[in-house]
Protein backbone atom coordinates (compact mmCIF):
# COMPACT_ATOMS: atom_id res chain seq x y z
CA UNK A 1 0.00 0.00 0.00
CA UNK A 2 1.31 3.43 -0.92
CA UNK A 3 1.67 6.28 1.55
CA UNK A 4 -1.19 8.10 -0.20
CA UNK A 5 -3.45 5.04 0.11
CA UNK A 6 -2.56 4.72 3.79
CA UNK A 7 -3.45 8.36 4.36
CA UNK A 8 -6.74 7.93 2.50
CA UNK A 9 -7.54 4.89 4.64
CA UNK A 10 -6.71 6.83 7.80
CA UNK A 11 -8.83 9.76 6.62
CA UNK A 12 -11.77 7.43 5.93
CA UNK A 13 -11.51 5.93 9.41
CA UNK A 14 -11.44 9.40 11.00
CA UNK A 15 -14.44 10.47 8.95
CA UNK A 16 -16.32 7.42 10.17
CA UNK A 17 -15.63 8.60 13.72
CA UNK A 18 -17.06 12.01 12.81
CA UNK A 19 -20.13 10.32 11.31
CA UNK A 20 -20.66 8.33 14.50
CA UNK A 21 -20.36 11.47 16.63
CA UNK A 22 -22.77 13.35 14.35
CA UNK A 23 -25.26 10.50 14.76
CA UNK A 24 -25.16 11.20 18.51
CA UNK A 25 -25.12 15.01 18.28
CA UNK A 26 -28.02 15.52 15.86
CA UNK A 27 -30.71 13.94 18.08
CA UNK A 28 -29.47 16.01 21.03
CA UNK A 29 -29.62 19.23 19.01
CA UNK A 30 -33.11 18.30 17.86
CA UNK A 31 -34.17 17.80 21.49
CA UNK A 32 -32.59 21.16 22.33
CA UNK A 33 -34.67 22.85 19.63
CA UNK A 34 -37.81 21.15 20.96
CA UNK A 35 -37.11 22.62 24.39
CA UNK A 36 -36.36 26.00 22.77
CA UNK A 37 -39.83 25.83 21.21
CA UNK A 38 -41.37 25.31 24.65
CA UNK A 39 -39.32 28.22 25.98
CA UNK A 40 -40.65 30.39 23.14
CA UNK A 41 -44.19 29.50 24.14
CA UNK A 42 -43.50 30.53 27.74
CA UNK A 43 -41.78 33.75 26.62
CA UNK A 44 -44.76 34.58 24.43
CA UNK A 45 -47.28 33.90 27.19
CA UNK A 46 -45.28 35.92 29.74
CA UNK A 47 -44.30 38.60 27.18
CA UNK A 48 -40.62 38.06 27.94
CA UNK A 49 -37.70 39.20 25.81
CA UNK A 50 -36.35 36.79 23.24
CA UNK A 51 -32.74 37.29 24.37
CA UNK A 52 -31.37 36.67 27.84
CA UNK A 53 -27.73 37.72 27.63
CA UNK A 54 -27.14 36.94 31.30
CA UNK A 55 -28.19 33.32 30.80
CA UNK A 56 -26.08 33.06 27.67
CA UNK A 57 -23.04 34.36 29.57
CA UNK A 58 -23.61 31.85 32.38
CA UNK A 59 -23.72 29.02 29.84
CA UNK A 60 -20.55 30.25 28.12
CA UNK A 61 -18.73 30.60 31.46
CA UNK A 62 -19.78 27.09 32.48
CA UNK A 63 -18.67 25.78 29.10
CA UNK A 64 -15.27 27.45 29.45
CA UNK A 65 -14.76 25.74 32.80
CA UNK A 66 -15.76 22.32 31.50
CA UNK A 67 -13.55 22.24 28.38
CA UNK A 68 -10.57 19.97 28.94
CA UNK A 69 -8.46 21.22 26.03
CA UNK A 70 -7.92 25.00 26.18
CA UNK A 71 -7.22 25.05 22.43
CA UNK A 72 -10.83 23.93 21.85
CA UNK A 73 -12.37 26.50 24.22
CA UNK A 74 -12.53 29.36 21.72
CA UNK A 75 -14.11 27.18 19.03
CA UNK A 76 -16.66 25.65 21.38
CA UNK A 77 -17.58 29.12 22.58
CA UNK A 78 -18.19 30.21 18.98
CA UNK A 79 -20.18 27.04 18.31
CA UNK A 80 -22.41 27.73 21.29
CA UNK A 81 -22.90 31.33 20.21
CA UNK A 82 -24.12 29.96 16.87
CA UNK A 83 -26.42 27.54 18.69
CA UNK A 84 -27.83 30.46 20.70
CA UNK A 85 -28.43 32.42 17.50
CA UNK A 86 -30.21 29.55 15.79
CA UNK A 87 -32.29 28.86 18.89
CA UNK A 88 -33.35 32.51 19.04
CA UNK A 89 -34.19 32.52 15.33
CA UNK A 90 -36.36 29.44 15.87
CA UNK A 91 -37.97 30.96 18.97
CA UNK A 92 -38.72 34.15 17.02
CA UNK A 93 -40.46 32.07 14.36
CA UNK A 94 -42.49 30.22 17.00
CA UNK A 95 -43.44 33.47 18.74
CA UNK A 96 -44.43 35.04 15.41
CA UNK A 97 -46.72 32.07 14.75
CA UNK A 98 -48.27 32.42 18.18
CA UNK A 99 -48.79 36.16 17.68
CA UNK A 100 -50.49 35.49 14.36
CA UNK A 101 -52.81 33.00 16.09
CA UNK A 102 -53.67 35.62 18.73
CA UNK A 103 -54.93 38.05 16.10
Amino acid sequence: MTKKEEMQQQLSALREQINALDAQIVPLLEKRLAVAEQIAQVKHAAQLSLTNRGREQIILDKLSKSVTDPVHARYLRELYQDIFLISKQYQAQVIKGLQDQDQ
